[in-house]
């Protein structure tokens, strides 16, 4: 679990956020493949957000800043 705090001090405006880049980032072991993002925390930057799992919070924050979300398909 990443909260947005998080996503907010270690990524751009402009940034993808999905599962490799979380790991890129260290924000995810390398083995994780169960990955939701939490609200905790204020989003300032435009993110895309794509194929990880995301609380209704964290997506709504996220729209709010500017930003894109895609959910992996089983949550559709």
């Amino acid at each position: 679990m990443v909260n947005l705090g998080e996503l907010d001090k270690r990524f751009s405006d402009g940034d993808t956020v999905n599962l490799e880049s979380l790991r890129g980032k260290r924000l995810v072991k390398n083995k994780a493949t169960n990955v939701k993002i939490l609200g905790d925390g204020e989003i300032t930057k435009k993110l895309t957000v794509s194929g990880v799992r995301i609380s209704g919070s964290a997506e709504q924050k996220i729209t709010s800043a500017g930003g894109t979300v895609t959910k992996p398909e089983s949550e559709q």
